[in-house]
C-alpha cells in the first residue's frame, strides 16, 4: 500500500492523519433508560455510534448529536470511531457511569467539555491546547485530573459529593471559576497570580477552610459562601476599576485584612462572620450596600464621610457587642449627607430611643427627613 493521496488527508492538529481514518473513540456506559449525546465537529465530518444495549442488540446511529433510548432500563453501551476533529462534547446523562476517551490527547481541536450525570465515577481528561471551557455537573467523581491549559477561559463544578481535591494551575487566559456542593472539597489553591480572572464565585463547599488569593489584578467579584473558611488572605493588588464585589460568608471567618487600593469597591457582604474587627478605608468613594447581618460582637466599624454614594446598609440580627456600633453608623450615615438611603437592624441588638445618645437621636431624626427607611 503506497502513500495516502494530499487529497485523501486532513490536518488534524498536531499530525496528518488519514482523512477516513479513526481519530480516537469516545466509549460510554449507562444505567440510563436515556442518554443525551452532543459531540461537534469542526469540519463537515459527522460520527457513526455504534450502539449496544443491555439484551445485546446492535443498532447505527448517525449524527453529531443524538438522543437514544435504550432499549432496557438497563441501559448499554455506546462507541464512536472518532472521523474527525472534535471542537465540543457534551454528555447529559443521568445514569452515565462511565466516559472513556481513547486518543484524547490527539483532540488538539477540542474547545468544550460539558459532563452531567449522577452516576459518573470515570472522566477522561488531556492536556487540550485550545480546551476553553470544562464543566462537571452532578457527577460522583472522586477525582478529575487538570492540566496547564493554556486557553482556559471557564471551569465549572457544581454537585460532585466524592470530590477532596481539585487542582489548579496558572492558567493565563482564565476569567471565571465558578463552583457549588463540593461537600468534601478540602484543597482548591487560588494562590495563582491568575492575570485575566473576571469572577471567582464558590458557595456550599462545607470542608474549604482557608483560600489564599493571588494577584487576580482584573478581578471584579469574589463570591465566598456557606462555607466554614477560617482564613481568607487578601492582595493589595485587586484595584483601581477592577474589583466591585466582595463577599464572604462564613461564620469560622474572624479575621479579613482590607485594603485602601480597593477603590473601585461597590458590595461588600460578611453576613454571618464571627468578626469583632472591621477596617474600613475612606479611599472606598464607589462603595454603596455593606452587609454585616448575623455578626455578633462586631466592636469597630467605621462608615466614612467620602462614602458619598453609599446608602444600603444590612445590619440584621447583629448580636449584643454591636449595640454601640449601630448608634455610631446612624451619626456616621447622617454626616454623609445623601438621602433616600436604607439602615435595616431589624432584630439586631440595639439601644432603645431613650437609651440612645443624643446626637445618635439626632442623626437618626435627620436621616429620616432625608428620606432614609429606618428598619428596626
Amino acid at each position: 500500500m503506497g502513500m495516502p493521496r494530499r487529497a485523501d488527508i486532513a490536518d488534524r492538529g498536531r499530525r496528518w492523519i488519514p482523512g477516513g481514518g479513526k481519530f480516537g473513540t469516545i466509549t460510554l456506559t449507562s444505567v440510563d433508560t436515556q442518554t443525551i449525546l452532543n459531540v461537534s465537529f469542526s469540519d463537515a465530518s459527522v460520527a457513526t455510534w455504534s450502539i449496544t444495549d443491555a439484551t445485546g442488540n446492535k443498532t447505527e446511529k448517525v449524527g453529531n448529536y443524538i438522543i437514544h433510548n435504550w432499549d432496557t432500563a438497563n441501559g448499554g453501551m455506546a462507541t464512536c470511531k472518532l472521523p474527525g476533529v472534535m471542537d465540543g462534547m457534551e454528555f447529559i446523562a443521568q445514569g452515565l457511569t462511565s466516559l472513556k476517551l481513547k486518543g484524547a490527547k490527539k483532540w488538539s481541536d477540542l474547545l468544550v467539555l460539558n459532563v452531567y450525570s449522577n452516576d459518573l465515577t470515570e472522566l477522561t481528561t488531556s492536556d487540550w491546547p485550545n480546551l476553553t471551557l470544562i464543566r462537571f455537573d452532578r457527577n460522583p467523581l472522586a477525582s478529575v485530573n487538570t492540566y496547564a491549559w493554556p486557553l482556559l477561559d471557564d471551569i465549572q463544578f457544581y454537585n460532585c459529593p466524592n470530590l477532596t481535591e481539585l487542582e489548579t494551575h496558572a492558567w493565563p487566559v482564565i476569567t471565571n471559576i465558578r463552583g457549588s456542593d463540593c461537600t468534601n472539597l478540602s484543597t482548591f489553591n487560588c494562590a495563582h497570580d491568575w492575570p485575566e480572572l473576571v469572577t471567582i464565585n464558590m458557595k456550599n463547599c462545607d470542608s474549604l477552610t482557608e483560600i489564599n488569593g493571588g494577584a487576580w489584578p482584573k478581578v471584579e467579584s469574589i463570591y465566598f459562601s456557606y462555607m466554614p473558611l477560617a482564613t481568607f488572605n487578601t492582595q493589595n493588588t485587586w484595584t483601581s476599576l477592577n474589583l466591585l464585589d466582595l463577599q464572604i460568608n462564613s461564620d469560622a471567618l474572624t479575621e479579613i485584612v482590607t485594603h485602601p487600593e480597593w477603590t473601585s469597591i461597590n458590595v461588600m457582604a460578611f453576613t454571618g462572620a464571627a468578626l469583632s474587627t472591621f477596617t474600613t478605608h475612606n479611599t472606598w468613594v464607589n462603595l454603596e450596600k455593606l452587609f454585616m447581618g448575623s455578626i455578633h460582637e462586631l466592636e469597630d466599624l467605621v462608615i466614612h464621610p467620602e462614602w458619598t454614594k453609599f446608602w444600603y446598609l444590612d445590619a440584621r440580627q447583629m448580636g449584643v457587642g454591636t449595640a454601640n456600633v449601630i448608634d455610631e453608623w446612624l451619626i456616621q450615615c447622617d454626616t454623609i449627607g445623601t438621602s433616600n438611603g436604607t439602615i435595616d437592624y431589624r432584630l439586631a441588638a440595639h439601644k432603645n430611643d431613650s437609651e440612645r445618645s443624643a446626637s445618635a437621636n439626632t442623626a437618626l431624626a435627620n436621616l429620616v427627613g432625608k428620606g432614609w427607611s429606618i428598619l428596626r
